[in-house]
């Protein structure tokens, strides 16, 4: 038994628990911070008769969850309980999850979109019509559901490790290996996929940009947009990615101290972050309703977002 782990049963909070802990809720609260504005602007009719703002909103969402989930585990890094577990980690771990999970399988979604919107501009209303886009939305809810339930069964539980500031399967409950087990590969799999669609939408912008120079003036603001929000969204699968490879490669190779998992739980929520970080960054159609919704300037509603059909 190391040093920490003696503090933690006598009550003790050691001084690394209080900075990590108060660490990583303060960069949940900064992510919460930052999402707000932007989910108020994705609730805009405007923004919401768009393909990709619709996504955008309900994505927004699931990462809403898990940041707060995250604020949570730094709440439960310092407050001292009965290490190593504790009665809520089941409801905080699973939760974290299956938000992941729903974000995930919608971001897969918004990915086909991007690839459809690209590729095969005039098929956007077969495939995305209203109608099936709320059908998607509702999918990657019930998907999230559907691991809620088995994360709250007597199968498979999450317990939060204080030593490594992570949730983590309780592996030793009998579902645990074949859930954790289907969680990894989906979540490659759909990697995968949208990997293939933001491939096949870069390589699809020439033919988008051919159109631009044959269209009217509001046409080619359309197209103009929809290349730059692609753009923005292909940006973030990357960084996604590579944050993602991080969390799963680095434990393979480096010997990992409570630090590493610090860093590696930090990772995790910055990637939360860095959808509305990037949407205020470059954005200027979501930074403006933002700023018409706090008053400071009165926008004119943009003619680009009445032409989904035509592009």
């Amino acid at each position: 038994m190391n040093l920490t782990d003696s503090a933690l049963r006598d009550g003790e909070i050691p001084l690394e628990h209080w900075l990590i802990g108060i660490s990583l809720s303060s960069t949940a609260l900064i992510v919460i911070g930052l999402y707000i504005p932007c989910i108020m602007a994705f609730l805009d009719k405007d923004l919401r008769s768009f393909d990709a703002y619709t996504f955008m909103l309900h994505i927004g969402v699931f990462d809403l969850i898990q940041a707060v989930m995250h604020f949570i585990s730094g709440i439960l890094t310092i407050v001292p309980y009965n290490y190593p577990k504790h009665s809520f980690d089941w409801i905080f771990g699973g939760m974290v999850e299956a938000a992941w999970e729903g974000y995930i399988s919608l971001s897969v979604v918004l990915a086909i979109n991007r690839f459809v919107q690209m590729a095969m501009p005039k098929r956007v209303d077969q495939f995305f019509s209203p109608r099936l886009i709320k059908l998607y939305i509702l999918l990657a809810y019930l998907y999230m559901l559907a691991w809620l339930v088995v994360f709250y069964s007597n199968a498979c539980n999450f317990v939060f490790n204080k030593n490594i500031y992570l949730y983590y399967f309780d592996f030793s409950m009998p579902g645990c290996g074949l859930a954790y087990d289907i969680n990894g590969n989906s979540a490659y799999i759909e990697l995968a996929i949208m990997a293939a669609c933001y491939t096949g939408t870069v390589f699809s912008m020439k033919s988008m940009l051919k159109e631009m120079r044959q269209g009217t003036a509001e046409q080619r603001n359309a197209h103009r947009h929809e290349i730059r929000t692609t753009l923005q969204l292909a940006f973030l699968f990357l960084l996604h990615l590579l944050i993602m490879g991080t969390w799963t490669i680095a434990p393979k190779y480096i010997t990992m101290t409570p630090y590493h998992f610090f860093a590696i739980s930090l990772l995790w929520i910055i990637l939360n972050g860095s959808n509305p970080f990037i949407y205020l960054l470059f954005n200027p159609t979501i930074r403006s309703k933002i700023r018409a919704l706090a008053g400071k300037t009165e926008i004119k509603t943009t003619t680009v977002l009445q032409f989904r059909s035509d592009i």
